[in-house]
């Protein structure tokens, strides 16, 4: 369902968008926070109106949509044109459109679909490391900036197990092995990650019956 609205000012218009974000986030309208919503939107379209002009101005605007360490490394001009550049491919599409352009950015995202834990390679005991588990690889990660340090896709992974008494995972790589315990969590859960990926991964037809047998055997190794 749609619903096209069209107001007569734009502090009608700020204020009807203001209303509707609070209601995304189950907050009326009349609620803490909503003068600072309507605000936000008067700037928005202050931004439309005056971006290029006031290169100050720019910055604390585009602050609302761009995280400021990215503005520190960026140019405030580029990124205001980029955000209004954006913001105007949107506006001839539908809700449904607009949702899937949004689900599209979000899966592009170098992060995308990470679950993050706490661990400590072998040889390394006093240092604590920052490992992301996805669909399809292992990526160790810079624990203060969150960068990509290095890659482990399962499809190139030969073997992995668990030493369940000292509870450490061993990896072994086509670019080498590596072992690691994990401090934020119980090995089980992340035993259970990375073999129920290998196992959606081994799947090449949804429709197919599931292999139960090897689902547990890949996800509840410790129970064996």
């Amino acid at each position: 369902m749609e619903a096209k609205f069209t107001f007569d000012s734009s502090g009608e218009f700020c204020r009807w968008l203001a209303a509707f974000r609070m209601a995304s986030r189950n907050k009326p309208a009349g609620s803490p926070g909503h003068s600072e919503e309507v605000r936000a939107c008067e700037m928005f379209l202050e931004m439309q109106r005056t971006v290029g002009k006031n290169p100050k101005e720019n910055g604390s605007l585009v602050g609302h949509f761009v995280p400021h360490r990215i503005l520190k490394k960026k140019s405030i001009q580029k990124i205001a044109v980029q955000v209004l550049t954006f913001h105007g491919s949107l506006d001839r599409c539908s809700v449904l459109e607009s949702k899937l352009a949004y689900i599209r950015a979000w899966e592009g995202l170098q992060d995308f679909g990470l679950s993050y834990f706490i661990i400590k390679f072998e040889g390394y005991r006093m240092k604590d490391e920052l490992l992301g588990v996805a669909y399809n690889r292992l990526v160790r990660l810079d624990p203060q900036t969150h960068g990509h340090m290095q890659t482990w896709r399962y499809s190139t992974m030969r073997t992995w197990d668990i030493n369940w008494e000292i509870k450490e995972m061993k990896v072994d790589h086509e670019d080498g092995g590596f072992s690691f315990t994990c401090s934020s969590a119980d090995l089980k859960l992340l035993h259970e990650f990375i073999g129920g990926y290998i196992f959606m991964s081994m799947r090449k037809d949804v429709h197919e019956p599931v292999n139960v047998e090897l689902f547990y055997k890949l996800t509840g190794g410790w129970e064996g």
